[in-house]
């Protein structure tokens, strides 16, 4: 990530989400409108809200191809589907038009269920944009696993449960 650490002092810490503010506010024009309202949501860094992705859980994964155009050319979307750090919430994250991912790490065991694997909590994640001008989402979850997405947009969808 090139501005957001979940590891480090206070100031640093702080210092990196003043200049994640500023680079955001600096490509508002060239970002995506809804990936740009996902990263800039006054909720998506406070845990005090309900809709804060920081400590969510992975429920679902899921990555689409097709042809959604009739056209023959095929394309990828990726749908990410969380439960709330509160556990009263969905948050369903869709990426549209893919161009690159990875998603790196072991899966690490629960505490106290030698049988039942996670990615942990969801740390940190920062909405940037790519060498190409495409949106890039970065995650960290609490088992040291990452995930890198690529697209052309990010929306997201947050309903009680």
């Amino acid at each position: 990530m090139r501005f957001l650490r979940s590891k480090g002092g206070y100031s640093e810490i702080r210092r990196g989400h003043d200049n994640y503010r500023r680079y955001l506010r600096s490509v508002k024009d060239r970002m995506a409108a809804n990936a740009y309202a996902f990263a800039t949501a006054p909720w998506h860094y406070d845990p005090q809200d309900h809709r804060c992705l920081h400590d969510s859980w992975v429920d679902e994964l899921a990555i689409y191809e097709g042809d959604d155009t009739g056209s023959g050319a095929r394309g990828a979307d990726i749908l990410v589907r969380l439960l709330g750090p509160h556990h009263d919430r969905r948050v369903v994250l869709e990426y549209a038009g893919v161009s690159a991912y990875g998603l790196q790490g072991t899966l690490g065991a629960s505490a106290g269920e030698a049988r039942t694997w996670s990615h942990g909590d969801w740390l940190l994640d920062e909405v940037t944009l790519s060498d190409s001008g495409h949106v890039l989402h970065e995650v960290e979850f609490s088992s040291g696993a990452r995930w890198i997405i690529e697209c052309t947009d990010i929306t997201c969808a947050v309903s009680e449960i």
